[in-house]
């Protein structure tokens, strides 16, 4: 038996990107920071920004996307997918998280005022 699932709760680092594959099918991909107390060092904590790729797709995505800005906290579960491409001769392995279900944690005033 195999588990993969990943929970993930943090602050999107740009706009959402939506875009449409050759069949028509919505994806949006957005990075997603999850940020973790770490030691300075010094005897201080800080915060450590872990920068993770998102993807969603069809009609949720289609949906979601206008809501999916800049600072936006959200909450999301979705599953671990790696694929590899080659770039100047070299394998590169690249991990995503498929997004299966996403909460939005908290709206900006402009993003409530503009519904």
């Amino acid at each position: 038996m195999s588990l993969n699932i990943v929970t993930l709760s943090g602050n999107l680092g740009a706009d959402a990107e939506l875009r449409y594959t050759g069949s028509g099918n919505a994806v949006a991909t957005f990075s997603l920071a999850v940020n973790e107390r770490v030691p300075n060092g010094d005897g201080t904590w800080g915060d450590h920004a872990n920068w993770i790729d998102c993807a969603m797709f069809g009609k949720r995505a289609e949906a979601l996307a206008i809501y999916l800005r800049r600072g936006a906290k959200v909450s999301l579960v979705g599953h671990l997918r790696t694929s590899t491409y080659q770039r100047d001769g070299q394998s590169i392995k690249r991990w995503e998280v498929r997004v299966d279900d996403i909460e939005l944690m908290q709206h900006r005033r402009e993003d409530r005022e503009g519904a």
